[in-house]
């Protein structure tokens, strides 16, 4: 014993930060083999907020996280029969919802009913499937997000009756440290996804006629005012210590960053290239160049019927690039349609 402590040497002082930084990089490898890729990309997203990054990059790679995460579990649900008939459902659900609207905006853009543009229709509905897929998964998200607290209270009831909690997520370390890290990324997800809709919550508060404004006076008016009066709050005040002040400062860089998208102008972005592209999709390929009906050179018709066609010629000042005017046929078979005299005597 008495050799050892005779043979044992401290480091000199030159050598130390060198086994410091040493003993660092042994510990973050260690560390880097125990968390699985969806922890690695919840711990980058973590450190994005931490160094107060925009939070749609913090979104884009928390959302990329969640999807590694529960894939797994995704498979697993599509390998059951049960699980298939949900997932099915939900995919109905989408398509429905995606059908309806590319009806409505086929309908916004030519101007007549969109049973006269079948494969216009069907391109609409791929464009706008992706966002309602969006628009949904943000729905069940948030669903989801609101019952797991009850969830965790039900299986804490059943664990006297020896019941456990099954294990969907596997996880070799950190699993409670990676769930709330989950909880507190999704709200930021479901954030962006509702912004991406176009839903602004404080715009909405304070129109009297938005929804959700109708919704807080229905259940209390008190409580609307007291959000406004929160909202209204001056941000500083005079007697302010300097903690405080460096408190509110941090507090002003992340509203900051908070609104460095214009989400409002990217909705209003992606809806009016959607409708440009299906008319240009309608003029392009719905339309015929060539007709029994009379028509301009430089314009593409779909008849409507016998008697009227839909002309669509190209036009730079329109909303959507394209006119669509609706014309009655002139054909072999029915002539133009010369006015009646007045002093024709029946």
């Amino acid at each position: 014993m008495f050799a050892r402590i005779k043979s044992f040497k401290l480091p000199e002082a030159a050598a130390i930060p060198k086994l410091v930084f040493q003993q660092l990089i042994s510990r973050l490898i260690v560390l880097r083999d125990q968390l699985s890729i969806a922890q690695k990309f919840y711990l980058l997203a973590i450190l994005l907020l931490i160094f107060k990054q925009p939070l749609a990059l913090v979104a884009l790679v928390s959302l990329l996280a969640i999807l590694l995460e529960f894939w797994p579990i995704f498979e697993k649900v599509w390998h059951s029969l049960a699980g298939k008939a949900v997932l099915l459902l939900f995919y109905a659900i989408i398509a429905n919802f995606a059908l309806a609207n590319a009806s409505s905006v086929v309908n916004d853009v030519v101007g007549v009913p969109a049973q006269h543009f079948n494969y216009t229709h069907n391109f609409a509905i791929l464009l706008y499937i992706p966002a309602w897929f969006i628009i949904i998964s943000g729905i069940v998200m948030f669903l989801v997000q609101i019952m797991s607290p009850a969830y965790f209270l039900f299986i804490w009831i059943l664990r006297p009756l020896g019941i456990k909690s099954p294990q969907f997520i596997h996880h070799s370390t950190f699993r409670r440290s990676t769930f709330l890290v989950r909880v507190m990324l999704s709200f930021v997800v479901i954030y962006h996804l509702w912004m991406l809709l176009g839903v602004d919550l404080e715009s909405n508060i304070e129109d009297p006629d938005s929804p959700v404004s109708q919704v807080l006076n229905q259940q209390d008016v008190n409580m609307r005012e007291d959000i406004l009066d929160q909202l209204e709050q001056p941000q500083a005040k005079d007697n302010l210590s300097a903690t405080d002040d460096k408190q509110l400062e941090g507090m002003n860089l992340n509203i900051n960053i908070f609104q460095e998208i214009d989400f409002k102008q990217v909705h209003h972005n992606y809806s009016l290239g959607v409708r440009k592209a299906v008319a240009l999709f309608a003029y392009t390929f719905e339309a015929d160049n060539l007709s029994r009906c009379e028509k301009s050179a430089d314009s593409h018709v779909v008849e409507l019927n016998d008697y009227e066609i839909l002309a669509i010629t190209r036009n730079s000042n329109a909303v959507y690039d394209y006119d669509f005017v609706i014309k009655p046929c002139v054909s072999v078979a029915f002539g133009r349609m010369l006015p009646k005299p007045v002093n024709q005597v029946e």
